[in-house]
């Protein structure tokens, strides 16, 4: 036989197999008569994601469309089946009911290769279970209070910063100060290490970070193949973070382990109680044995801590400041409670005085609706679930997700959606909408771990600022906020530009 002839044959051969393949991939949703956006090679439904398009207004759009129609709906990641989740009570099923069902996330991470994202929050099964465990108790209300001295400290200093900008009454590029801060904060009461990139914003420990949230190594589109293909990503070694990142964090932090060596307890930092359960499987003032944190789950977590510590606090303090500068009449109203209460408590900014300005915190979780640092939930089902009031399945396998931004955006719900109000969260408010409707942190037993300490921050860091300036809109604040589509996360293209005003 002509050899061109095999060639063509074997060619033909291999699309006929590649688009049957394609197109029985394609059809999974259908054969399911599952509600379905329509898929297009090569990105499934995801093409424009990460470019012209945001996650959140992806997820957005999908629910907009579905949410009256079907608990929820099919889509297609490259050619993997993806269910997007459209209505409250399904996602409350998946996060806390039937949470057994769905407990693993599908998140991409490489334990050999790049031990620092083997942590918790991408870890499953028995070794997500033994290390949330062991950490749980790190962060009760008791923990909270033993650093607030610190976060106090900090929140004065960045105060202190602003004194100079607030004397020349020019618009602040605010961001890359509230960055310092974070990781001021981040660094001295997760790692117990004093960064001091406050006053020195161009430190190796700034430098470092920055490289992983606000330029990491791969682009949007490319993290979502890596979770979507994880097999593929580890074959080809795929990392998430720049190697020379990597290498810094897996040497500043053993070096901090090995520095405490058996002087644990000494600061009351969180690197303080993991050096605690590494040496002993217990914490000083427990006598339950939790278990010891192996080398690895030490630099794994505390790097966990530290950088999602350090974004959510920048970008929430961010979109807080920001809102003030809209709202005059908000910002005098939280000023005013912050005064009240510390007039009682001698001008002492205390753990107790904060938990009682109430406006506060409903101005916090209105921050976190409107500009929530995570756009969507992630979970994976361990095994066959059958939707409530469905003939529906969500076979084993299949990974989905829980469009939050959409939900906190949703005009049924929340009246005016993208008006700022912290009245939202009144507790009228609150009483008489579904719980799952607001999900900033998530829910169930793999909600954020650390969300009360990262609330706690963001307070003090208002109260101080609030006590000492006004914050003021300038010609250069946008009046409408846009997002870089290349990240995860809400980041805006724009800094606020704020004014502040010495009172």
């Amino acid at each position: 036989m002509d050899p061109v002839l095999i060639l063509v044959n074997i060619i033909a051969l291999v699309v006929v197999v590649i688009w049957s393949y394609i197109k029985n991939k394609y059809s999974y949703w259908k054969n399911r008569r599952v509600p379905y956006t329509k898929p297009s090679l090569p990105y499934g439904n995801l093409k424009g994601v990460g470019k012209g398009i945001h996650t959140r207004e992806f997820f957005s759009d999908i629910y907009e469309k579905f949410k009256h129609q079907t608990p929820f709906v099919g889509t297609y990641f490259f050619t993997e089946p993806v269910a997007v989740v459209t209505n409250f009570e399904l996602a409350q099923n998946i996060l806390i009911r039937d949470s057994n069902t769905f407990q693993d996330r599908k998140e991409y991470y490489n334990e050999n290769e790049e031990p620092l994202t083997a942590h918790m929050a991408y870890l499953g099964g028995e070794k997500w279970r033994q290390l949330h465990q062991k950490f749980e108790p790190l962060f009760k209300p008791n923990r909270m209070m033993q650093i607030m001295p610190t976060i106090l400290e900090i929140s004065d200093r960045l105060a202190t910063i602003l004194e100079p900008m607030a004397e020349t009454g020019e618009p602040v590029e605010i961001m890359p100060v509230l960055g310092s801060f974070s990781m001021d904060i981040a660094g001295s009461i997760i790692l117990g290490i004093k960064c001091n990139c406050l006053l020195d914003p161009n430190c190796e420990f700034q430098a470092k970070s920055e490289r992983i949230s606000v330029n990491p190594r791969q682009s949007e589109l490319r993290r979502i193949f890596m979770q979507t293909y994880p097999k593929i990503a580890r074959l080809f070694n795929m990392r998430t973070l720049f190697d020379d990142v990597s290498e810094y964090f897996i040497k500043v932090i053993p070096d901090e382990v090995k520095e405490r060596g058996a002087n644990s307890g000494q600061r009351g930092d969180l690197m303080d109680l993991m050096v605690q359960l590494k040496n002993t499987g217990k914490l000083d003032d427990s006598s339950e044995h939790f278990g010891n944190l192996t080398d690895d789950e030490v630099l794994a977590q505390a790097f966990l801590f530290f950088m999602t510590s350090v974004e959510t606090i920048s970008t929430t303090l961010g979109s807080g400041i920001y809102q003030l500068t809209m709202h005059e009449d908000i910002q005098e109203q939280l000023r005013s409670e912050i005064l009240d209460v510390l007039s009682k408590t001698g001008g002492q900014v205390t753990y107790d005085a904060i938990m009682k300005m109430i406006y506060l915190h409903q101005f916090v979780d209105e921050i976190l609706r409107l500009h929530s640092p995570a756009n969507h939930l992630i979970r994976k089902a361990a095994q066959d679930y059958k939707v409530p009031g469905t003939e529906h399945v969500i076979e084993k396998g299949t990974t989905v997700f829980i469009p939050i931004s959409a939900f906190h955006c949703d005009p049924d719900v929340f009246p005016d959606p993208l008006v700022f109000n912290p009245d939202n969260f009144s507790s009228t408010a609150v009483a008489g909408r579904h719980p799952c409707a607001y999900l900033p942190f998530g829910e169930g037993p793999r909600g954020c771990i650390g969300t009360q300490m990262g609330k706690l921050v963001v307070y003090a860091g208002l109260v101080k600022i609030l006590r000492k300036y006004r914050v003021k809109f300038s010609d250069l604040t946008p009046l409408n906020l846009s997002y870089v589509n290349s990240i995860h996360g809400l980041r805006t293209t724009a800094d606020y530009f704020p004014e502040f005003e010495k009172l």
